[in-house]
């Protein structure tokens, strides 16, 4: 030890480590622990020249062998069992009082701010139990020790949104749903040591540097925004109705009610979850409508029977919620998709948009509206072949075709058949009248030496007339044989009062004359 050495630094290394050999700072870490240390460095000649004993050393115990065993990165495997601690408050003093700002509120205070909510608190709110995207990346560092506050705010946030990203076209709760990651293989599960069956295996694998895919929806289905997913899988749905669209509100207004105590309001994802509410709150008032609707044209059809037998005694008009039907349907369709509109201004469009043409509530409406007239067609048929006067008749088809009926049913063409057929028959006999009752008129006339009463046949023209307008208006043709005849017969008429206007007053001017020359 008294003899000077090579090298300077050796003789003051040597002093401070009591004779010992020289080792790296680093072998002495690993030997203390316990996972091996760099062999010995061999001791300078200075020291092997050196004759002073060296004192006894203390015995050491053998050190510890870790339980963790050590893959060829030098890695551990299990990292579940690495204690972490989560500290409180890092930055205080665990011996001051803890902030009141931390202490639960008082059941009555005077300050607003300082009573007791109904709602749970954060930090005794238990942890998401599905399978979320927040415990997928959480639960590793949550074996031993309980999270902080912070933490559970965190997680609590991501779920929140999560569930709101979950909401599709279906309908279907967030919790119902699998996390949108990507299906795996078992290999590629084992191979992940983020993968929570990775850290329970008993297999050695090396670590896996693939990140995680994430499924997302093709570009068809999602669109060009974030928007997309949800507000077009809400317009493009066929088969919701206003309950299913409540339904889905109060799950989105909980999620944000979390989100918003978690300060994520802010979140883009939350935003447009905003605009997707415009859009539900829309299309359910107008699934809500047509349901009312529905239900109104039910309830009246119900009594049709009664309907019926007072139109056709009484002429009583059917009620007014069983017309306009086709009106109603098509006033409430979105001309072409709804999802392919133009959202540039989104307050206009979330307001003004309709519902799709294909969706199940309007397509069903449509068929009850058409066997309801159907059914009304086959009643005026069978009216029509009972003998019911034409306007009755008339009444019953328009009310068929308003209800839903097709203006091409059979069962009215062969209402109108029988009607056209029957307007044949009395305008035929209704012109024929009219002409012999004007001819017996003349001829007591003459047999009195007197000319037939002025307007006579004028009146009865135009009364024939009238009825020809009518039945053309039912749908009689024009160059129909009786509509000729009847035009025929108005004709003679005009002008037989024409001739009977120029004989009177022929008489009264000879009658005139008489009475100068007297």
């Amino acid at each position: 030890m008294l003899l000077p050495s090579l090298c300077p630094v050796n003789d003051v290394t040597r002093v401070r480590n009591i004779g010992k050999p020289l080792q790296s700072r680093y072998g002495t870490l690993m030997s203390r622990s316990g996972t091996g240390a760099i062999p010995a460095l061999p001791a300078t000649p200075s020291a092997s020249s050196s004759s002073l004993p060296l004192p006894p050393q203390p015995s050491q115990p053998p050190p510890a062998q870790s339980q963790h065993f050590r893959l060829p990165a030098g890695t551990l495997g299990i990292v579940s069992q690495v204690a972490i601690q989560y500290a409180v408050n890092p930055l205080k003093d665990s011996r001051l009082k803890p902030s009141p700002r931390y202490e639960l509120p008082l059941e009555a205070s005077p300050r607003l701010a300082r009573r007791k909510s109904a709602e749970t608190p954060l930090e005794e709110l238990p942890l998401p139990c599905r399978d979320s995207i927040a415990d997928l990346t959480t639960s590793v560092s949550q074996v031993l020790h309980k999270p902080t506050v912070a933490l559970k705010r965190s997680m609590h946030l991501m779920d929140g949104l999560q569930t709101l990203r979950c909401l599709g076209s279906s309908g279907a709760d967030a919790s119902s749903r699998s996390p949108t990651i990507s299906p795996r293989s078992q290999e590629e599960t084992l191979a992940d040591p983020t993968s929570p069956a990775s850290l329970l295996s008993p297999q050695l694998t090396a670590p896996d540097t693939t990140p995680v895919s994430v499924r997302r929806p093709k570009a068809s289905e999602e669109g060009p925004t974030e928007e997309d997913p949800l507000l077009l899988a809400v317009l493009k749905d066929v088969q919701d109705t206003s309950q299913s669209l409540l339904l889905k509100m109060k799950r989105i207004e909980q999620a944000q009610s979390m989100v918003k105590r978690c300060k994520g309001t802010r979140h883009p994802t939350n935003l447009v979850t905003d605009r997707v509410r415009l859009v539900i709150e829309r299309k359910a008032s107008l699934l809500r409508q047509v349901e009312d609707r529905m239900a109104e044209f039910q309830a009246a059809q119900a009594d049709s029977e009664q309907i019926l037998r007072r139109l056709v005694e009484r002429g009583t008009a059917a009620p007014e919620e069983l017309y306009g039907v086709r009106q109603f349907v098509r006033s409430f369709t979105h001309r072409g998709n709804p999802a392919e509109a133009d959202r540039k201004n989104f307050r206009q469009f979330a307001s003004t948009f309709k519902l799709p043409g294909q969706h199940k509530l309007l397509e069903g409406f449509q068929d009850i509206a058409a066997e309801a007239g159907a059914w009304w067609a086959e009643k005026a048929y069978q009216e029509a072949i009972a003998g019911a006067g034409h306007i009755p008749i008339m009444q019953l088809m328009e009310l068929a075709v308003s209800v839903g009926a097709d203006p091409q049913e059979p069962m009215l063409l062969r209402a109108r058949d029988v009607l056209l057929e029957r307007l044949r028959v009395s305008i035929s006999a209704f012109a024929k009248d009219c002409m012999e009752k004007d001819d017996l008129a003349e001829k007591r006339a003459k047999e009195r030496n007197q000319v037939p009463p002025l307007g006579m046949a004028a009146t009865n023209a135009d009364r024939i007339e009238a009825e020809v307008f009518e039945a053309i208006r039912m749908g009689m043709d024009k160059e129909d044989p009786c509509i000729e005849e009847a035009q025929n017969i108005i004709k003679v008429l005009r002008q037989k009062d024409g001739e009977r206007k120029r004989l009177h007053n022929r008489n009264k001017r000879l009658q005139e004359d008489a009475n100068k020359v007297d």
